[in-house]
């Protein structure tokens, strides 16, 4: 890891540290999340708290005075400018959400995490992710390797095979689109992945810890549609170092670039899932975690798993 990756790592895991005092403090006093929660554009299912607003704040003036030339895309930031579209350039941009999982953090369920990404090119180069109630601080950076309090990922050792769709165990979300558009495919997705059969389906009610648990290795895969680049950024770093793979629903499109790349593996039908970019202000993510057999059973239980996406539209970041 070059000297420049471990300055922005640092300042990264210090900032979430001192976030993440205060989230646990507010977490634990019940009585202050009650009296200041608001919801987002009349929308009783996407909530916000004081202690969001208060953290990204902080957060941003840290970064800003560090790495003054940076640019900063924020969740709340985003909602207060009335949800404009992401500026991503391929300048150095941190990307952050100062509570994932508030519905969570409101209910007073444990399953919430600061999430701090930095990306240069558009790509995810800086993640750390840390939930300041289970005391998990995740760690990542572009080719130094993934960690979970300083112990390499996957912590699940030795690494895990995966021989079928069959055997998985898949993340997902509802989100907080409750159009019936929304909710109608989402659920008839759910119907088909489920009856697959797979072992089972779970949602921890955070992209971020998602990905992370994907990373662990405790389980398999994780899709959803409608997060926003806050929720995945540190996230798909943390994955991918762990040797885990993150794509979107469909094959990556370029105007400078085929539309479609052949896998090397006798079968000219095999579309090269496992090395398309991501495009992180797209709305939808797929990921899976690092597998015993490798990058070709990786491609083919994504390639299943894509089968059963029902997509509709969302407006990207």
């Amino acid at each position: 890891m070059s000297s420049e990756y471990q300055q922005y790592l640092d300042e990264a895991v210090k900032i979430a540290k001192i976030a993440g005092k205060i989230i646990k403090e507010s977490f634990e006093n019940r009585q202050f999340i009650s009296e200041n929660l608001n919801i987002k554009q009349n929308n009783s299912s996407d909530l916000v708290t004081a202690t969001d607003q208060y953290v990204e704040k902080m957060v941003k003036s840290h970064l800003n005075k560090t790495f003054p030339t940076h640019s900063f895309i924020g969740e709340e930031t985003t909602a207060a400018n009335n949800n404009a579209s992401c500026n991503l350039t391929d300048e150095p941009t941190w990307c952050i959400d100062p509570i994932d999982g508030t519905t969570n953090f409101v209910h007073g369920l444990p399953f919430i995490c600061i999430s701090i990404g930095l990306l240069i090119k558009k790509e995810p180069v800086i993640g750390v992710i840390f939930n300041p109630i289970l005391n998990d601080l995740y760690t990542a950076s572009k080719n130094g390797g993934a960690f979970l309090n300083g112990k390499p990922l996957p912590t699940i050792r030795p690494i895990q095979p995966l021989e079928t769709l069959e055997k998985s165990l898949i993340i997902t979300e509802y989100g907080a689109n409750r159009s019936e558009e929304s909710i109608k495919a989402k659920l008839d997705t759910l119907h088909d992945v489920i009856s697959y059969p797979v072992h089972g389906i779970r949602s921890f009610g955070s992209a971020a810890i998602n990905m992370c648990y994907v990373a662990r290795g405790s389980c398999d895969a994780y899709y959803e549609i409608g997060i926003h680049a806050w929720d995945v950024c540190a996230a798909t770093c943390i994955l991918r170092e762990s040797g885990g793979v993150v794509v979107g629903w469909k094959p990556y499109k370029s105007t400078t670039e085929p539309d479609k790349k052949k896998l090397k593996t006798g079968n000219e039908e095999d579309i090269d899932i496992i090395n398309e970019k991501f495009d992180i202000l797209n709305r939808h993510v797929l990921c899976i975690r690092q597998l015993a057999e490798g990058p070709k059973k990786q491609n083919e239980i994504l390639a299943e798993i894509r089968k059963r996406l029902i997509d509709f539209e969302t407006e990207r970041d």
